[in-house]
């Protein structure tokens, strides 16, 4: 318990820690950027950035001092141990994709939404970006996420309490949103802490989210049943860069047209939609049958 109530302190420090030093760190380089040439490309971006990239550090650095006393010091103590690393992260990639493929055909079919106009240099340059953005995501918040907390949980409690708690955890951060359009005036020692409650004030009602959290529940509970069945997180990082590849490629190739029925797209892209609740049961499904014939899945 006492390992638990730690990292929730240090993620508390690291967001109070990040808005007390963003205006300095902003008013520092907006200054170095107008007094030094090579520096100018480092000017006039939005405040709020300052605070994200902050807290990511500060939550980083938190993390790996404080998984080092806990006994996490090795690779394979986050899970990337084992063996079969490859076949288990293209497996769960492909299968990731194929199934939120299946979803945005769905969507095409019935005119909720339609492709884009583009060219060919432009899906290649998309394609490119979201690949090398799913897996970094992917690998970064599966080793976060299911390496270290749910493993973490895990120890300190139970299989179910962990899995529940850290899913709805990763669901719920995935509601945090930057703060919006706002005007920054005058950067003062304050100016972090004012804008922190804007981050989640836009979030809206529960109604109109539903599909999306419980989806993204789904989605935490698929990982981390992967992680226990196969003992690493390999399955769990594929799974995870093939929903992020197939989400953000659907979102950049494909508009919403306005003619959807009444609750089939759900809020924001196609993790709201009821339809994609059903994918992912017939998904966990498919998984729990192939890991127990594929040797790739094997111990």
């Amino acid at each position: 318990m006492k390992s638990v109530a730690l990292i929730v302190a240090w993620l508390a420090v690291s967001v109070l820690a990040a808005a007390l030093l963003a205006p300095w760190l902003y008013l520092a380089t907006e200054n170095a950027a107008h007094h030094f040439p090579l520096l100018h490309g480092l000017a006039g971006h939005k405040f709020h950035r300052y605070i994200n990239r902050l807290v990511m550090i500060f939550a980083v650095l938190g993390v790996v001092g404080i998984g080092r006393f806990l006994g996490y010091r090795k690779a394979a103590a986050l899970g990337l141990g084992g063996s079969h690393r490859p076949g288990r992260a293209v497996l769960g990639f492909v299968v990731s994709v194929v199934f939120l493929g299946i979803l945005a055909g769905l969507l095409l079919a019935t005119g909720c939404v339609r492709f884009r106009s583009f060219d060919a240099q432009e899906v290649a340059m998309l394609t490119a970006s979201v690949t090398l953005a799913a897996v970094a995501v992917g690998f970064l918040e599966e080793l976060f996420f299911r390496g270290f907390l749910y493993d973490l949980f895990r120890r300190e409690f139970n299989f179910w309490f962990a899995i529940l708690v850290v899913s709805a955890f990763f669901a719920s951060v995935h509601f945090v949103k930057s703060p919006g359009e706002y005007k920054l005036g005058p950067v003062k020692w304050d100016t972090a802490l004012l804008l922190l409650p804007r981050y989640v004030e836009h979030v809206p009602s529960f109604e109109a989210i539903f599909f999306s959290a419980l989806n993204l529940f789904l989605v935490g509970c698929i990982l981390a049943w992967a992680y226990e069945e196969t003992g690493n997180l390999y399955l769990s990082i594929g799974l995870h860069a093939g929903w992020i590849f197939a989400l953000q490629l659907s979102a950049g190739l494909t508009e919403v047209t306005g003619k959807c029925a009444e609750g089939l797209l759900g809020f924001g892209d196609l993790r709201g939609s009821p339809l994609a609740t059903v994918l992912l049961v017939l998904q966990w499904v498919v998984l729990r049958r192939l890991s127990r014939e594929l040797v790739v899945l094997g111990p």
